[in-house]
């Protein structure tokens, strides 16, 4: 296989090398705790770096998007700058709320050295944090008032980098914002976390 061959759209060295690209770059500047102008500012670079690819490797049976390219966009921008900060301040208050109904905890943190050294959590954390995906993804299929919210997801019928995002809002954190805060209560190590879901979240 020639290195042209190699890096083009059917290759097998293009994906590994954006994943890596781009999972780094989440992590350094998450772990560096730099700041942004904008919130999101790493995964927006990211996905006009993967808008650059598709236009570079061009699927064929590629359809175009520009009759719905304004729901793309706004709902990308929407989820992006408002729904992860908004929801988990949501989400955080409900799960505080309900450990101290139900548990009697005021703080239901507990020590991370518990659940294991941080290799034996990383693991851990990626596993719950997928699974939890799955359950979550499979009652919005089934919940009819579920379905209401993640139906607009399923819109999208030709997959693109610009309509990763297309999602209600409650739809989407559900997935992606619950599970970490929950990884969080239970104990994990927020590096464990970090690193963990970072990788599939990139993926």
């Amino acid at each position: 296989m020639t290195i042209k061959n190699a890096f083009s759209s059917d290759g097998f060295i293009i994906f590994p090398i954006v994943v890596l690209l781009t999972y780094g770059s989440q992590m350094y500047v998450r772990v560096m705790e730099i700041e942004m102008p904008v919130p999101a500012t790493t995964t927006f670079a990211i996905l006009a770096v993967m808008i650059l690819l598709e236009l570079v490797f061009p699927y064929a049976k590629s359809v175009s998007q520009k009759p719905v390219v304004i729901r793309d966009l706004s709902s990308t921008f929407v989820t992006l700058l408002f729904a992860w900060s908004f929801m988990s301040m949501v989400f955080f208050n409900f799960l505080v709320f309900f450990s101290e109904i139900v548990f009697g905890l005021r703080l239901p943190f507990e020590s991370s050295g518990q659940l294991g050294p941080f290799w034996l959590q990383l693991i851990l954390a990626s596993l719950f944090f997928s699974l939890m995906r799955y359950c979550i993804h499979r009652l919005q299929h089934r919940v009819s008032f579920l379905w209401k919210l993640h139906s607009y997801h399923h819109t999208v019928t030709d997959l693109k980098a610009s309509n990763t995002f297309v999602s209600h809002p409650v739809d989407w954190s559900l997935r992606n914002v619950l599970p970490p805060l929950i990884l969080s209560f239970v104990g994990f190590n927020p590096m464990a976390i970090l690193f963990g879901v970072g990788l599939l979240n990139v993926i």
